[in-house]
């Protein structure tokens, strides 16, 4: 409101400075109005110094990069990748491991009833072979520089090879990173890293064998050689 009436006064309204008086002091001090009033001199002086300094801005218009950046490929970004991707917008899809996935890998029972394994392929596959999707295996983000809708991101192999050198030999897509960084261009970034599984401490956890996890009983109860499948009771 203040700048438009700068504006329309023939001003640049980049030159104007807000004391804001009433919500970072009145309001907070209400109990304390003497403090409040010495404060508020405060704010209206350190806006009057900080105008004498300030230089009128022009706007101007910026190309913006639609293409995008997925950090993660398990189900979250796979989905985001190609959600994204079937809009028409180019997406490099970043992966650590050497295969997309993520925690999904390690379920194998649905209530539904599905075969996890079996959806995730499906999508591991179409996310693979779309057209506008390039998927970076085996990589993880060296450098990351820029604002919103110009952003450079230098990838590098994960781990990192012991004594590499920075270079600019693009990683090749689709297949697991073993050497050289590739520099991807792109206007935004969805960060869909998943989660890390707990790993107890309590409980005799990594002591008896007989104490797991979730997702370490749901890998035994899948695996039909595995001596847990013949109990009937927990």
């Amino acid at each position: 409101m203040f700048q438009n009436c700068i504006r329309e006064a023939g001003l640049n309204f980049y030159l104007f400075e807000l004391a804001n008086i009433r919500d970072q002091c009145s309001w907070v001090h209400r109990d304390f109005p003497a403090e409040a009033t010495e404060k508020a001199k405060d704010l209206v002086l350190m806006a009057v110094a900080k105008a004498r300094l300030v230089e009128p801005l022009q706007r101007k218009s910026l190309e913006f990069n639609h293409d995008a950046l997925v950090i993660g490929g398990g189900l979250a970004g796979m989905t985001a990748a190609n959600e994204l991707a079937d809009q028409g917008f180019q997406v490099s899809l970043v992966e650590r491991q050497g295969e997309l996935g993520g925690n999904m890998r390690h379920l194998h029972f649905l209530l539904s009833h599905a075969d996890p394994q079996g959806l995730l392929e499906k999508l591991v596959q179409r996310t693979l072979n779309h057209p506008n999707i390039q998927a970076f295996l085996g990589a993880e983000i060296a450098a990351f520089e820029g604002s919103v809708g110009k952003f450079k991101t230098r990838l590098r192999p994960h781990p990192p090879a012991a004594g590499a050198s920075p270079g600019d030999r693009k990683l090749s897509p689709g297949e697991e990173v073993r050497g050289g960084e590739a520099l991807i261009h792109h206007g935004v970034v969805i960060v869909a890293t998943g989660a890390k599984p707990y790993q107890p401490t309590e409980y005799l956890y990594g002591q008896d064998p007989r104490v797991l996890t979730q997702l370490e009983l749901e890998e035994q109860l899948s695996n039909p050689q595995s001596a847990i499948r013949n109990l009937h009771s927990v």
